[in-house]
């Protein structure tokens, strides 16, 4: 009885994907005969636009896999092969590419072999090739780095893939502003800085100025009789802030932004003060070492981490806290709210660790383009929540949209810039502080 393997199943599932991929580049995907061995197919760079096709090839051998060790892995995937393989690639004098798939997943990676071998020193020689999956994608976003692989003596030039765009910047648009400002005169004699008895809480939407309390909301007696002069208050229209040409009294109005959106968040997040930087960053909650938060992404309900928790060696905790450097500025007659998204590490939710800015910093060098362009649009989503995140009575302060522009013409973000494999590194040697740096 004649029978068809599940091994070469999988191997024409394979075919088929890549096959797809090649195409929705523009390119011309072309399959070996049964009777080669070695190369799957071969792919002809052609220009998406016009049609032209250039006879520039690259050789295409393809491996096709469920395992879970390359399937169910986060960041990374590896293949060994033969000796007769490495030998086979390396003796024509056309590029090779291997491209290790996933057909149910409908997941690709790719690795140029020769360029792969020859940076392990391993030419000739049985050879195991490490997949980054982030940065080995094959898809779409793999054609102009393919299209520079294939050789030609003068080839056409093939322009980088059409791309319609919505360019995100890290503004957030203010739609409210405080209406009105109360100001009343300090008494003289008094601290700095207002002093309460414990347990009194009093909002935070005030700033100290020249001798002076600004608040967006009337100065209650029962607060401030002791601090500065209730009955000499007066109030103004928030433009005497917002809409002056006078810096210091800009500054004022910067400052008490910030006092506003701390004041509005305070269920949620808390205030770091790191260098010359004030943050904001979700609280630890006593009962829990982790915390979760809930929201639509650019395209999906997303549930991401904002707290996170790894004992290290010595049996100590450190957590990890999502947090943004906020910066208020006014742009002509507008003002907008400046996200830098960062973390803050603390040993117990709200001590700072002494390597905070160390391990931020690393994180950091890990993130590119659609990392840090899906941070800013978190905190845009959280920002703009309008149920239980926000007192229902805070009217002062209510934010927009994410200033943007729309450009028919973009490029994919694996090409603004490749890791290293030195980049790819950073990450703690030490396991046990893996999760520290993985985005959810």
């Amino acid at each position: 009885m004649k029978k068809f393997s599940q091994q070469a199943m999988r191997g024409e599932e394979g075919v088929t994907l890549v096959a797809s991929i090649v195409q929705s580049m523009g390119f011309v995907w072309r399959p070996t005969s049964s009777n080669d061995t070695g190369i799957d197919g071969t792919i002809e760079v052609r220009d998406a636009e016009t049609g032209q096709v250039t006879n520039r090839i690259i050789q295409v051998q393809i491996k096709a896999t469920e395992r879970a060790q390359v399937v169910d892995s986060y960041d990374r995937a590896s293949f060994r092969c033969s000796r007769d393989d490495i030998e086979y690639w390396l003796g024509g004098n056309t590029p090779v590419i291997l491209v290790l798939c996933s057909p149910k997943q409908k997941a690709a990676w790719w690795l140029d072999v020769k360029a792969y071998v020859a940076s392990k020193a391993q030419t000739r020689q049985t050879c195991t090739f490490e997949f980054l999956k982030q940065r080995d994608k094959f898809d779409e976003s793999a054609r102009d780095k393919l299209a520079q692989l294939a050789p030609s003596a003068s080839a056409p030039y093939i322009g980088p893939s059409v791309k319609s765009e919505r360019l995100f910047s890290n503004l957030l648009s203010i739609r409210t502003l405080p209406g009105n400002i109360f100001v009343a005169p300090t008494l003289k004699g008094v601290p700095r800085k207002p002093v309460w008895p414990s347990g009194v809480f009093v909002p935070r939407d005030w700033v100290l100025h020249d001798g002076a309390v600004y608040s967006v909301r009337p100065l209650e007696r029962r607060f401030w009789s002791g601090f500065c002069d209730v009955d000499a208050e007066e109030e103004h229209e928030g433009g005497m802030l917002f809409a002056t040409d006078d810096e210091p009294l800009q500054n004022v109005g910067r400052y008490l932004l910030q006092r506003c959106l701390a004041e509005s968040t305070h269920r949620e997040l808390r205030q770091f003060k790191i260098g010359n930087d004030y943050l904001l960053a979700f609280r630890k909650f006593r009962d829990q070492d982790v915390r979760t938060w809930k929201y639509v992404s650019a395209q999906n309900q997303t549930v991401r981490d904002v707290v996170g928790c790894n004992i290290r060696a010595n049996g100590e905790k450190l957590f990890r806290h999502v947090a943004f450097v906020p910066r208020f500025d006014r742009i002509g007659d507008s003002w907008v709210l400046e996200i830098s998204p960062t973390y803050v590490f603390t040993t117990d939710g709200s001590a700072v660790s002494q390597a905070s800015s160390n391990w931020t910093a690393g994180k950091k060098a890990l993130e590119h383009n659609e990392s840090v362009r899906n941070n800013v649009i978190f905190w845009w989503k959280f920002l703009n929540r309008q149920d239980s995140l926000f007192d229902e009575t805070y009217r002062h302060l209510r934010f927009g949209s994410l200033l943007g522009v729309s450009s028919t013409r973009g490029l994919f973000d694996e090409a603004w810039h490749e890791p290293t494999e030195e980049e790819a590194a950073q990450v703690d040697r030490d396991s046990s502080t893996e999760d520290l740096w993985k985005l959810t």
